[in-house]
Formats: structure tokens, sequence, C-alpha cells
């Protein structure tokens, strides 16, 4: 069987015929599915390891004719009897309808089948398609594929440690990852130009974990002669996943510490700080774990790094959206598409980042207060000297003022105003 292309419907097959009037349909969706997912870089020792055509047996669906459910009631057969329950008749799990064949009132029909020999060419037919892809996989030049691909041909991979951990107990696991793409164009193109910045030595995300963007990240890592091929701490990489969709810190019971699920990652994942709780802190930050996603808002965010990590913020904080509450921390900018970063001060007039905001026409934005309007004008002296007007925090006794300096307006007549008593520095204050 030729290896179909991406879009093309799931080859499929004449089932069994039982009771004598219930025709089923094989076909094998999920199977491709499988080689789709692999040539984006995950399930990749799920697909390397098929070897046998029983191992395709869980990827095989049934389609049921309609009726199938009031058929058996007639027929003197409760599916409820019947393990793995037979009345989805929009498409069954092969396996379990293996439970359903071994009924006394079917096991001779699906003997009967198997005998014919049709089925097993048609497995047969599967398993050439599955050492196709796995031809495919091989040669890819993709660096992240191919290191992967060695430490299975190695039996070094996470995913064989962990069969060998759970002994033979273990059964695999047949997962469906969702891969597609969380963000627009735009968004990654901009993300990959700062993760090549030199000055960018680190990478963290809070949201959604979005493949493609970690994907970018370990390349860049890589890159930089990080894993796979060296350590991780060469590019540390951290994320605060709201959700499982990579993030399997019950991969064993917290009980007995015994492992009780394989590992579904791609390899090259290996050395990602994981937390469903807390905040890494790296150069670059991608956030998108908003309150919309149920997390704290990009403004407390940053509030929140103030008071725990002074001077710790992110040299460029880096949002999908467009956001309403800028800090006044950092310097902002809005991109055409919506794209929001926010940089250190100091790190936006540099010459690198400076050359990447015209590259993705970066327009200055002002920053706001926590109600998202324009910032409080206050008048601050020192004995009564007003201060040049200012757009940036200043630092007045390790304290961080995050707010808009302006000279004090001068009054009709031309005198300058009495200093704001709540301005002045204190007597305990002066030098």
């Amino acid at each position: 069987m030729a290896l179909p292309a991406a879009g093309q419907p799931a080859p499929t097959f004449p089932g069994p015929t039982l009771l004598g009037d219930l025709t089923f349909t094989i076909e094998a969706g999920e199977l491709l599915g499988l080689f789709d997912q692999a040539r984006q870089g995950v399930r990749v020792h799920e697909l390397m390891t098929l070897a046998h055509p029983v191992d395709l047996y869980r990827y095989l669906r049934l389609s049921a004719p309609l009726g199938t459910l009031s058929f058996l009631y007639q027929e003197g057969i409760n599916p409820m009897d019947v393990r793995g329950t037979l009345s989805l008749t929009d498409g069954v799990n092969f396996q379990r309808f293996l439970e359903f064949t071994r009924h006394e009132r079917t096991v001779d029909d699906w003997r009967r089948y198997l005998a014919d020999g049709g089925f097993t060419g048609y497995l047969e037919e599967l398993l050439g398609a599955v050492r196709q892809a796995q031809a495919e996989l091989r040669a890819s030049q993709d660096p992240l594929l191919a290191w992967e691909v060695g430490l299975i041909d190695a039996h070094a991979h996470p995913r064989d440690r962990a069969l060998l951990e759970m002994g033979p107990q273990a059964f695999p696991v047949r997962r469906q990852v969702n891969i597609a793409p969380t963000y627009k164009e735009p968004l990654y193109d901009c993300l990959q130009a700062l993760l090549a910045l030199p000055s960018m030595g680190s990478f963290s995300n809070r949201g959604h974990a979005d493949y493609r963007a970690l994907r970018l990240a370990c390349e860049e890592r890589r890159r930089r002669g990080g894993l796979p091929a060296g350590d991780a701490s060469v590019f540390p990489i951290s994320v605060l996943e709201r959700g499982s969709r990579w993030h399997r810190a019950m991969e064993h019971d917290p009980e007995t510490g015994v492992r009780f699920a394989l590992p579904h990652t791609p390899a090259w994942f290996q050395g990602i700080r994981w937390s469903s709780e807390g905040l890494g802190r790296g150069d670059l930050f991608l956030d998108d774990g908003g309150a919309a996603a149920g997390g704290a808002e990009t403004y407390d965010l940053i509030e929140w790094w103030l008071k725990r990590m002074p001077g710790r913020v992110p040299l460029v904080l880096l949002s999908p959206d467009p956001i309403q509450r800028r800090h006044p921390r950092l310097t902002w900018f809005e991109s055409p598409e919506g794209i929001t970063p926010g940089t250190d001060h100091t790190f936006a007039a540099t010459p690198e980042f400076q050359a990447l905001a015209q590259r993705f026409e970066l327009t200055p934005q002002p920053a706001t207060d926590s109600t998202g309007q324009a910032p409080a004008t206050h008048q601050i002296s020192r004995y009564g000297v007003p201060l040049a007007n200012r757009d940036d925090p200043i630092y007045l006794a390790g304290w961080i003022v995050g707010l808009r300096i302006t000279a004090a307006p001068t009054p009709p007549g031309g005198s300058t105003p009495a200093p704001d008593r709540d301005s002045q520095a204190s007597d305990e204050d002066r030098p």
C-alpha cells in the first residue's frame, strides 16, 4: 500500500459480517494521524517501534451500520453485557470490537472472517505504509528528528527506559497530541528572530505551551550547542503550562513513586523545566497565560516580579495580543499584526533590538497605570527643586517609582509655585 498523502481519506476495508446481517467497515484514519504527527516531531517513538500486524490493531476503527444497537437487542444481546460497549456506532475502536467478538454468538463469524485471509492481507498492506513512513523519518534532514531516531535505534529513548521501568504490565499507549499552531504566523517569525538575538540567554513561556513555539526554542538551544547534543544549561527553557498538553507530572504515582504512564513528549524536550504553578524567568518571556487563560494579567505579573525579584524583569516580554494595561517598568511596542513586545528600557535602545523593531514595524506604545489609563502626573522634587520631564521610571532610595515625572508648571506671573509638601524629602531623608 502506498503511503497516503496528507489530507487523503483513510484506506478502508470491508469488515466482518456478524450474526448474519451486521456488516462493519474497517478504516485506518488514526494511523494516518500518527504519520502526520511523527513528521512534525511528536509520537516518533510510537511510529518507529511498530513492527507487527497486531501492533496496528489500536489504530483501526470500525463503522457500524445504523440500527446496530436495536439489532443487537433483537438478537437477545445486551451490549452493556459486553466489555467495551458497542453502542457507540459512529466508530468503534478495534480492540474494543475484539471483546465483542468473543461473545458466544459472534466468535464463529469472526473466526471465519480471519480464515478468509483478506483482513490479514489488509494489515500487511498497512504495515508496508508504516515501513515507508519510518523510512521517511530516517531520511529526514531535521536535526532534532535525526537525533531522536538515533536514540530509538540505540534503545536509549526516554520511552524505552520508561517501558523497562514499568515492566511486564507496560502496554503501548496511543495518544493524539494537539500540536495545532496557537498563534498567527507573524508571532512565530518575531519569536524566532528574538530567540536568535545574542542577548537572549534563556526562554520562558506561560500559557498554552504551544508546540511550535517550544520547538523554535529547542532549535535555538541546539544551535547554541545545548541539548540534544550538549547541556540544557546552555539555553535554559522553562514552561508554566496551564493544562496537561505536555506537562505530565502525574506519570508517576505521587504516593508510591511508581510509574504508570509513558512519556509522550519528543525526546528533545528533555531539559525543559515544567511547572503548573510559580513562574520561571527567561530573558525572553512568551506570555499568553493572562486573564483569558485563567491566570494573572501581564500587568499584575510584572508587579509580582518587582515585589519578589526586584530588577529581574525579562529583557523582552512578548504577547501574541494587544495589551491594554502596559506596565511602566517596560518600554512597549506593537506591530501592525497586534503583537505586543515590552522590553527592558535599556535593551530597547540597543542596536540589535532597534534593527528587529524596524524589521517588524514595531511602533512605541505609551505605558499606562493599573487601570489602563495614562499614568498620573506627579510633581516630585527634592528641596523644592522641580525635576526635569521624564517618561522613564526612576529610582529613589532603592524604590522604583513607576510614574511619569514632569516639571512643575509655572503659574501666571512667572513665579515658581510652592513645592508640594508630600513631594518633598523629609528631614530624616536629608543628607
